[in-house]
């Protein structure tokens, strides 16, 4: 896990805040799921990318880069608006450390953690 997290801290800036998010929003989305609120999850993204599109007058047609960050930036916002809601195990659940080998299991439908042992829990 040492090696991983090292090999994480070599990637260039960008390229690990983009990998952050994505293994980050992989987790949120599979609470979510389990919830049935991932349509509303898409729409509050949608909402946030088109405002900071706008806000920052980012040409979604000619400026790749832009975008890309703008959809990070919105995937993040709405992630961290929804986790100040959520109980504890949750937001420790989605938040914690991203390593390298976390993209790949990110990618698999392996459990989450979207219920308390015992309990209902809303997000």
């Amino acid at each position: 896990k040492r090696r991983a997290r090292n090999a994480m801290n070599n990637l260039p800036s960008g390229v690990k805040e983009m990998a952050e998010t994505m293994v980050k929003e992989s987790r949120l989305k599979r609470v979510l799921e389990e919830m049935g609120k991932i349509d509303e999850y898409e729409a509050q993204v949608s909402h946030a990318f088109k405002s900071i599109v706008k806000e920052n007058n980012i040409n979604t047609e000619k400026d790749t880069y832009a975008t890309q960050e703008a959809n990070r930036l919105a995937r993040n916002l709405v992630r961290e608006r929804l986790l100040n809601y959520a109980p504890p195990h949750i937001r420790e659940h989605v938040d914690a450390e991203v390593t390298l080998g976390d993209g790949a299991s990110a990618m698999s439908r392996g459990p989450s953690a979207g219920t308390a042992p015992g309990g209902k829990d809303e997000l």
